[in-house]
């Protein structure tokens, strides 16, 4: 067998395990089924040091310890716990997922994917988005970066038929330069305002993907929806989105998370 005859063979042969590769992994996923994520689920969002994994282990201890405190620090890996609900009636209820995300904005991507092909967004009951309402955590870069990651998860939750709700739970009411809910409000509809008009006038939604001719068709698909959105509105208002939004104000340290509580369980009976 000459050199060419030799070479040929190990093209061949490498090209078939490639191909058998390529099945076993395909033939293991169809076997696997469904991500490990792919449950009923309630998420915690929002940003760094807004109370997010506070209430997280608050909302996943038991009666005896809910009363108290948890010191927490910022999470950088997903807290995940299954829980029975409602709240008022656990012994009686069904399981759902309860998952704490991290608010660094680099981990942005990474929860589009859990969202969309994990959990999957019909197996999303309601988006916990927490919110520091003092003063200093409400203005300026904090606003900015709130209103792209409100960009990014309504531009995917959005796309079912009726949305999926949001509750804004607007932590941190109980401080004393604190801002009121509806001033949150209007805060975050300015700010998105001008972000999603910046957006519907740039060239693109997203950075480069390896996959081209996908990224132009997302792009178009989230234009699309923005724009139909606004419509001939000159501002934007939650009001206007299929999902219900809902700014309820509260405080984990002084354990006021009642409404909160009462909001997940409106979800879970209704």
């Amino acid at each position: 067998m000459d050199y060419i005859q030799v070479t040929l063979l190990t093209l061949l042969l490498g090209l078939v395990v490639t191909l058998l590769i390529f099945f076993l992994q395909n033939l293991e996923t169809r076997k696997g089924g469904k991500s490990q994520y792919s449950k009923p689920t309630f998420l915690i969002i929002g940003p760094n040091n807004s109370g997010k994994t506070a209430l997280f282990f608050k909302l996943t201890s038991d009666d005896d310890h809910k009363q108290q405190f948890t010191h927490t620090v910022s999470s950088i890996e997903p807290n995940v716990k299954e829980i029975s609900l409602p709240f008022s009636k656990p012994r009686l209820g069904s399981k759902y997922q309860l998952i704490d995300y991290p608010g660094h904005i680099k981990y942005s991507k990474l929860l589009t994917k859990l969202m969309n092909e994990d959990i999957t967004l019909k197996n999303i009951k309601g988006i916990i988005y927490v919110i520091d309402s003092s003063s200093t955590a409400i203005n300026g870069e904090a606003v900015k970066l709130i209103s792209k990651q409100l960009f990014t998860l309504l531009s995917s939750t959005e796309k079912l038929p009726t949305g999926v709700d949001f509750l804004f739970a607007v932590n941190k009411q109980d401080l004393f330069d604190s801002k009121p809910i509806h001033k949150v409000k209007e805060t975050l509809e300015l700010e998105m305002t001008k972000l999603i008009k910046n957006e519907l006038q740039a060239k693109k939604f997203q950075e480069n993907n390896e996959n081209e001719l996908e990224s132009e068709e997302n792009d178009n698909a989230i234009r699309e929806f923005w724009s139909s959105t606004m419509g001939l509105h000159q501002s934007f208002k939650f009001e206007f989105l299929e999902g219900n939004m809902d700014f309820v104000g509260g405080s984990i340290l002084k354990n006021k998370a009642g409404n909160w509580e009462n909001w997940v369980d409106e979800r879970v009976v209704n």
